[in-house]
C-alpha cells in the first residue's frame, strides 16, 4: 500500500516541509528534511516522467505556499512564475535522476545533484526569467543567529548546508530501512549531526557585537504611507507630494544628514531635463539651501525624451550637499512587471502588433551607484526594491567604497501579505554578508534600519504613517563574500559542467558500439 502511494507520498511530504519551513512564518530547518522525501523516491528507479511529475507536485506546494502573494498584484503573472519556476526545479531533479540511471555518476551522484542545485540557483540570477526570491539559503533570513558565516559564503553557503544536510540524512534513512545498523551508520548520524552543529557553534563565535558609534551619519527615514495603485490618479498624487513635504519639514533638523524617502514616493513621471519642476524635488532642493548639512534621496519614476524615444526608469534622486542632482537608475529589473522578457525577440514582435501604443515599460540602468553624503566622503550605495535579491550585486557597491546600503522600496503592491516581510529578510541576509547596516526604506511596511548582523531595529508596521530617527553607523570593512563574490556556484558549475559532458561522452561510445 505504501509503495502504491510512494509518489503521492513524496510529493506532498516534500512540499508541505518546504511551506512550513520558509519565511516569514516557517521554521528554517524543517528545510533540512525537505528534499529527502524526492530524493528516497528517485532511489526506487522510476521513469523519468514519474520523476517530473511528483517532483513538480512538491514545487508547486512550495512555490504557492511561499509566492502567492504575487497574485495580489497580477493573478496571471503571479501564476507563471510559480508555474515556471517549479518546472525548472522539477526539471533539474529529472536531470538528476537521468544522470543516476546513466550510471556515469557512480558513487558520486549526490556530488552531482547538489552541484546541478546550485547551477540552477546560478541560472537564476541570470537568465530573463530571473526569480532568485526562493534560493534555498534565503531561508535562514529570520534566523540570522543561525548564519553569521554568510560573511564568508554568501547565501549561496546556506544552499550548500541545506542540500548537504539533505543527502546526508537521506543516507542515514536508507541503512535504517536496509537494518544497516553498523558502524557506517553511527558514523553518518555523526557527520549529518556535525555537519548541522558546527556551521551554528562559528556563527554563534561570529556575530558581530554592536560598537560604540564613531563615524556615523544621522538619517531621516520617511514613510508615507501611499498606496501605488493609485499612482495615476492627480489628486491622490497631489496629497501624497504635500504629505511628503509636511512630514520632511515637521522632522527635519540642523542635525539631520540624509533624508530617505521611498521608490516611487513621488507618483507623476519627471522629466530628467528638468527635475526642478516637480513641486516636491524643488521644495528638497530649496530646504537643502536651508539645511546645508542635509542631503536627500528620493525615489521616483523619471524619462528622458529624445524626438519620439521616450526612456522610463525606476530612479534614485540625489540631492548632495553641493545642491547637485544625481539620479541613479535602477538596473535590476523585475521581468514581466518592469521589463519584458527575452525582450530582443520580443519587443521587436510587440512594435509590430501594436505600433506607436506599444509600452516598453521600463529601461534598465547600466551602473551601480553610491553618492557621498558628508563632508567626511562617508558614501552611500543606493539599491531599488528587487535588487536586493542580488547579494554579488549589493556587495559590489560595499567593494566600491559604500558605508552603508539604503535600499527603496515600494512594497504596496502586495498588501498585507508575506511578501514585504520576506523582502525585509532577505535585506538581513545582505546585511551579514556586507557586514554594514542597511536602511530599507518603504512606502507603506516595512522601513527598517537592519544592524551588520542581520537584525532589524526601529520597525515599522504595516499601513502606518511615520518616521525613523537613526544614527547609523559607517562600515569600512570588507568580508571575504565582499571580495570574492559567489564562488560556490563556480565550483558548482564546473562540476555540473563535468558531470554533463560525461553524460554525452557516454552517450557517443554507446552510439559507437
Amino acid at each position: 500500500m505504501i509503495k502504491k502511494n510512494l509518489p503521492l507520498l513524496s510529493a506532498i511530504s516534500s512540499g508541505f516541509l518546504f511551506a512550513i519551513s520558509w519565511p516569514s512564518a516557517g521554521f528554517a530547518p524543517f528545510l533540512f528534511l525537505a528534499l529527502i522525501p524526492i530524493l528516497f523516491y528517485i532511489e526506487s528507479s522510476p521513469k523519468l516522467f514519474d520523476v517530473f511529475r511528483v517532483s513538480l507536485f512538491a514545487f508547486l506546494i512550495w512555490n504557492t505556499s511561499a509566492a502567492w502573494w504575487m497574485c495580489k498584484f497580477d493573478l496571471l503573472g503571479g501564476a507563471l512564475v510559480i508555474l515556471i519556476n517549479a518546472t525548472c526545479m522539477a526539471l533539474v531533479v529529472t536531470l538528476f535522476s537521468l544522470l543516476k540511471k546513466s550510471k556515469i555518476v557512480g558513487s558520486q551522484k549526490y556530488i552531482a545533484f547538489i552541484a546541478l542545485w546550485l547551477s540552477w540557483e546560478w541560472c537564476q540570477l541570470h537568465w530573463d526569467l530571473s526569480w532568485p526570491w526562493l534560493t534555498l539559503g534565503n531561508v535562514f533570513s529570520n534566523f540570522p543567529s543561525l548564519v553569521q558565516w554568510y560573511e564568508f559564503t554568501g547565501v549561496f553557503g546556506g544552499s550548500l548546508w541545506v542540500l548537504i544536510i539533505n543527502v546526508l540524512l537521506l543516507k542515514v534513512i536508507l541503512k535504517i530501512v536496509e537494518k544497516q545498523y553498523n558502524r557506517s551508520l553511527y558514523a553518518l548520524i555523526t557527520l549529518a549531526l556535525s555537519t548541522i552543529a558546527l556551521p551554528i557553534i562559528i556563527s554563534i563565535f561570529t556575530i558581530e557585537k554592536e560598537k560604540t558609534l564613531n563615524n556615523f551619519v544621522n538619517c531621516l527615514i520617511i514613510q508615507q504611507n501611499s498606496t501605488p495603485s493609485k499612482a495615476k490618479d492627480k489628486e491622490y498624487s497631489k496629497i501624497i507630494d504635500q504629505r511628503l513635504i509636511s512630514m520632511v519639514n515637521q522632522n527635519i533638523d540642523s542635525n539631520t544628514q540624509l533624508v530617505i524617502v521611498p521608490e516611487s514616493a513621488i507618483l507623476q513621471e519627471i522629466n530628467e531635463d528638468s527635475v526642478v519642476s516637480n513641486k516636491v524635488v524643488n521644495h528638497f532642493i530649496t530646504l537643502q539651501n536651508h539645511y546645508p548639512k542635509t542631503s536627500f534621496m528620493i525615489g521616483a519614476t523619471t524619462f528622458t525624451q529624445k524626438d519620439d524615444c521616450k526612456k522610463t526608469y525606476n530612479s534614485a534622486l540625489f540631492v548632495g550637499q553641493n545642491g547637485k542632482t544625481e539620479i541613479y537608475h535602477k538596473s535590476k529589473l523585475v521581468p514581466g512587471i518592469e521589463e519584458y522578457p527575452f525582450k530582443k525577440v520580443i519587443v521587436p514582435v510587440m512594435k509590430w502588433i501594436k505600433g506607436n501604443s506599444f509600452d516598453e515599460k521600463f529601461t534598465s540602468g547600466n551602473h551601480q551607484q553610491c553618492f557621498t553624503v558628508d563632508s567626511k566622503q562617508s558614501k552611500i550605495g543606493v539599491a531599488i526594491c528587487y535588487e536586493s535579491v542580488y547579494g554579488a550585486y549589493i556587495s559590489q557597491l560595499t567593494q566600491n567604497g559604500a558605508n552603508f546600503i539604503t535600499l527603496i522600496t515600494n512594497d504596496g503592491w502586495w498588501d498585507n501579505t508575506d511578501g514585504y516581510k520576506q523582502h525585509l529578510a532577505i535585506s538581513q541576509i545582505r546585511a551579514i554578508e556586507n557586514r554594514c547596516n542597511i536602511l530599507q526604506v518603504a512606502n507603506t511596511g516595512i522601513s527598517a534600519i537592519i544592524t551588520p548582523n542581520g537584525i532589524t531595529t526601529y520597525q515599522t508596521e504595516w499601513n502606518e504613517q511615520t518616521v525613523i530617527r537613526s544614527s547609523v553607523k559607517m562600515n569600512t570593512k570588507k568580508t571575504f563574500y565582499v571580495i570574492h563574490g559567489d564562488f560556490i556556484l563556480t565550483i558548482a558549475n564546473l562540476i555540473t559542467l563535468l558531470f554533463i559532458m560525461l553524460y554525452f561522452s557516454n552517450l557517443l561510445q554507446q552510439k559507437k558500439r
